[in-house]
């Protein structure tokens, strides 16, 4: 009998491969540079399929069993890995083949996806959640109704959908009937700006964000909502998520922006972030990190040294002396910022050295729900993950607290309290302290209060200045973040090399 064999697709390659460990056991590894053990990629345009070919389950030894041969050993080991794929990236099997299973992911990719809210139907929102598995054969989608969600962003098009059912049952006993969902929340691309669906689809940020969900949030040690299934658009790559509604989770909270959120709110994004950070965290910086993740500053949104959107930016009103000074953010403040926009290579520089990590680098309060009772760290769900990249874990800290907070204003003490208990939080994950002390994570996230300034630099670019700070959303992040700079003397650092 030949050995087993697991066909990857390639869109799982630089996450999840075959490779050796000690002896004859054959593993998961995050290292696209391990050696496939009776692996291999399937072809080009597979990228939604796994194969793979059944184990003799007769051979594999009990549990209990201490005598265990290295074949059986072996044996045990690749059922683990193929237990680990299929379950921590969404498949379900789709076809038995008698001497292999195919097995489908929830992610489809198809050529014609509804192109806007108003095209969306109920065979549409039917597929979805019979493919994600919440919907019985024998249940029918039978009306839908859609409203928009007057959520603060820029990038995409949301919805809330109430949901008619006919034919489901009531679980049954052994609860394999799914029960369906009220309503959900429908994330499809549509930025608020042509200018912001412009950048979205030149960063691949809707894709991105299907890919977290494809390839992180069933296993991601942070709340996320739950993706009943994901479209993407082979032709155009327009994405369209169905997602949990998180007002039907008990205990959640949101708080608004614009009002910010209080100290409390703040250390359990601390707590939040640094379970992110520590399940991510790479001291070979990006090379330990998936290969098809971006660097944050690669991003246009997060990069803080774009040469043509800076300088139409210091010649606009969101640093002319009298608009800042109208504004509450001119004298010392101001010059601090642009002492800041002076550093820009720095900061950027400074960014990709060190140790990495996962980010979620949009982590403020419109993108977040407190107070899960299901476990999730710090009771904090994170939304909407088009950003995510790697980059320096502090610095998605220091991101949220620059301009999201607003019952403190910024200061010393303040904002090390913060560091402190998201450092605690991070070693006590498995982070080395040694190597990563309390005085390298706060420079890292006065790095971060730099880098959060410098690149919301980038509003200059989703329109007119004075447009822009109408908006009462980008004046208070924008503004927020320059009396971080100067509350926390940031300008006055020596450099912004990492420790």
């Amino acid at each position: 009998m030949p050995p087993p064999t697991i066909l990857l697709p390639r869109a799982l390659s630089d996450h999840i491969v075959l490779g050796r460990t000690d002896g004859d056991d054959v593993s998961a590894t995050s290292s696209s540079q391990q050696e496939h053990h009776h692996g291999e990629e399937l072809e080009a345009g597979s990228s939604e399929i796994i194969c793979i070919h059944l184990l003799d389950n007769h051979s594999l030894p009990d549990e209990e069993d201490q005598q265990q041969s290295p074949e059986s050993r072996r044996r045990r080991s690749m059922k683990d890995v193929v237990s680990f794929v299929i379950n921590a990236n969404r498949f379900v099997p789709s076809r038995d083949d008698g001497d292999r299973v195919v097995y489908s992911r929830t992610l489809s990719s198809m050529p014609n996806i509804p192109q806007a809210m108003n095209d969306i139907d109920v065979s549409f929102i039917e597929k979805g959640l019979k493919l994600g598995g919440a919907l019985s054969d024998g249940a029918r989608v039978s009306a839908i109704d859609i409203k928009p969600l007057s959520l603060n962003g820029f990038l995409s098009d949301v919805g809330r959908c109430h949901i008619t059912y006919e034919g489901v049952v009531d679980n049954d006993e052994d609860g394999t009937t799914p029960t369906p969902p009220a309503r959900l929340v429908i994330k499809l691309a549509g930025a608020q700006s042509e200018a912001g669906e412009e950048i979205a689809r030149e960063n691949n940020l809707y894709h991105m964000e299907a890919e977290f969900f494809r390839k992180f949030a069933e296993y991601a040690s942070v709340g996320t909502p739950h993706c009943y299934a994901a479209f993407e658009d082979s032709k155009f790559g327009n994405v369209i998520l169905l997602l949990e509604d998180l007002q039907d989770r008990d205990g959640l909270y949101f708080v608004n922006q614009l009002e910010g959120i209080r100290r409390k709110e703040m250390m359990d994004m601390a707590v939040s972030l640094s379970a992110l950070h520590a399940q991510h965290w790479s001291w070979e910086g990006a090379a330990g990190l998936p290969a098809w993740l971006p660097h944050c500053t690669d991003i246009t949104i997060r990069n803080p040294c774009n040469p043509a959107h800076m300088e139409k930016y210091l010649s606009s009103a969101f640093v002319d002396e009298a608009h800042c000074a109208s504004r509450g953010v001119g004298g010392e403040v101001r010059k601090a910022c642009l002492q800041i926009t002076e550093r820009a290579d720095e900061i950027r520089e400074a960014m990709k050295r060190g140790a990495l990590t996962l980010c979620h680098n949009d982590a403020r309060s419109d993108n977040v729900f407190f107070g899960d009772r299901s476990g999730a760290p710090g009771g904090v769900v994170l939304l909407d993950w088009q950003i995510m990249s790697t980059g320096v874990g502090a610095a998605d800290l220091a991101f949220v607290a620059s301009n999201s907070v607003t019952d403190e204003p910024p200061s010393e003490a303040r904002d090390k309290a913060y560091v402190k208990a998201y450092w605690e939080s991070l070693t006590s994950r498995g982070v080395d302290s040694d190597r990563y002390s309390f005085d390298a994570c706060w420079h890292d996230y006065l790095l971060g209060i730099a880098w959060t300034y410098a690149c919301l630099t980038v509003f200059i670019e989703f329109g007119e200045a004075e447009q822009m700070l109408e908006d009462p959303l980008c004046r208070a992040m924008h503004d927020r973040s320059m009396l971080a700079v100067e509350g926390l003397r940031v300008h006055e650092l020596e450099t912004f090399e990492r420790h």
